[in-house]
């Protein structure tokens, strides 16, 4: 009686391991398995000419669509499109504004979740309202693209879209967009991104900047040129990066909103925007009506961080920065500002120079500011400061210009 009840005492035991190599084994097996979400898979069901699901393709061959809301190219199911040497048209247009930004709906190509596109020596066109050139949407969704020509014509039509952790890298390409409301960069989901490099971009109408983040775009050695809007425009928890870039501004068209700027950052008192430029070039054309009233950057309600080392600055309205109801930390490195900074009584602003720069400003009450001993400020009228953080003791940095300065109340 006492074997047997030992007997099955060592069965049951038997059991349960068994049943906890089973799990441990399934769990190891799935752990890296992707869940795609509800989004993700409607963009599996989007329409397209050519629906690519095997795991690896490659076409040489030139492909169209002209039916609406039909793609050229749908990637999905973990499938590898390679295009090379070849010519994508996608004619028609959108019945859904809507899905064409979030989904991918009639754009030339879209790459779905765990799924890679490879995009070499190529020519890609698009015609039609809401006809996007290249999206990126979902986990692990992959783009790359290389030595290629993309040009979009007709309104919201975007040339590069990433959304939705889609991460979408390229090198020598020509980018053109024709119509209002066609960004040539757009990042619309924080965790997606876009790095461009050695390209020239060029966008001809408004509400079209050379960027439009929610997320990362970085470009570097690159050539932008916003013909009737921004240079970028940053929301929500953006991250932009420009290193080596020239980037020239019309300042607007009129028909958009905060119009007469360079930049435009805004969002909400949670979110905190990033624009850094390294070693660039940030201009305004003198030759077009805004020159003269456009602001460099306008800040609008939310928290953000500006990034600038070694980039000369363009624009004719005397207005580096206008802030509004915002909390910003102005950085500057090998940098000089001839310019204004104008801030509300609910700006919160935090400047800080190094490594040589100089500002010839007004600086807006509560600012604290902070000086290295190889930088300079000028003053531009009596200012007033929350705090004052200089490494030359002397204060011999400061170009009082018969102006006063009180720190905290107390005159310097």
């Amino acid at each position: 009686m006492k074997n047997k009840k030992i007997l099955i005492t060592s069965l049951i035991i038997l059991v349960i391991l068994i049943f906890i190599c089973t799990i441990i084994i399934f769990l190891n097996i799935n752990k890296d398995k992707l869940v795609p979400t509800a989004e993700e898979l409607k963009t599996t069901e989007l329409q397209a000419k050519d629906v690519v699901s095997i795991s690896k393709i490659e076409r040489y061959a030139s492909q169209d669509s002209s039916k609406n809301d039909e793609s050229v190219y749908l990637v999905k199911d973990e499938a590898m499109l390679t295009l090379r040497n070849s010519s994508v048209s996608k004619y028609g247009d959108t019945t859904n504004l809507n899905n064409t930004k979030n989904l991918g709906q009639n754009a030339a190509l879209v790459t779905s979740y765990n799924s890679i596109s490879q995009i070499y020596n190529s020519n890609i066109t698009t015609d039609g309202e809401g006809a996007s050139g290249i999206y990126g949407h979902g986990q692990k969704s992959s783009v790359e693209i290389a030595d290629t020509s993309i040009e979009t014509l007709g309104s919201s039509s975007s040339v590069i879209i990433a959304a939705f952790h889609s991460q979408i890298n390229g090198r020598n390409l020509t980018i053109n967009t024709k119509s209002k409301s066609s960004p040539a960069l757009e990042t619309i989901t924080e965790d997606s991104s876009i790095t461009i490099e050695d390209s020239t971009i060029e966008t001809n109408s408004s509400a079209s900047p050379i960027i439009y983040a929610q997320g990362t775009v970085a470009l570097k050695n690159t050539t932008g040129t916003a013909n009737g809007s921004r240079i970028a425009i940053l929301n929500g928890n953006a991250n932009v990066t420009l290193n080596q870039v020239t980037s020239i501004v019309s300042g607007g068209s009129g028909e958009e909103n905060f119009k007469e700027s360079g930049i435009l950052i805004y969002g909400n008192e949670s979110d905190h925007a990033t624009f850094t430029a390294l070693n660039s070039s940030l201009n305004i054309n003198q030759s077009l009506p805004y020159y003269n009233i456009a602001p460099l950057f306008i800040i609008s309600n939310t928290k953000a961080t500006i990034n600038l080392t070694n980039t000369p600055l363009n624009y004719g309205s005397n207005i580096f920065i206008n802030i509004t109801s915002s909390k910003v930390n102005i950085n500057l490195k090998k940098q000089t500002i001839e310019g204004d900074i104008i801030g509300d009584a609910k700006t919160k602003l935090k400047l800080t120079l190094k490594d040589n720069s100089s500002l010839n400003s007004i600086i807006p009450s509560n600012t604290d500011l902070s000086l290295d001993k190889t930088s300079s400020i000028t003053l531009k009228q009596d200012t007033y400061l929350n705090s004052l953080d200089n490494e030359d003791e002397t204060n011999s940095n400061i170009n009082f210009n018969n102006h006063k300065l009180f720190v905290n109340g107390h005159e310097v």
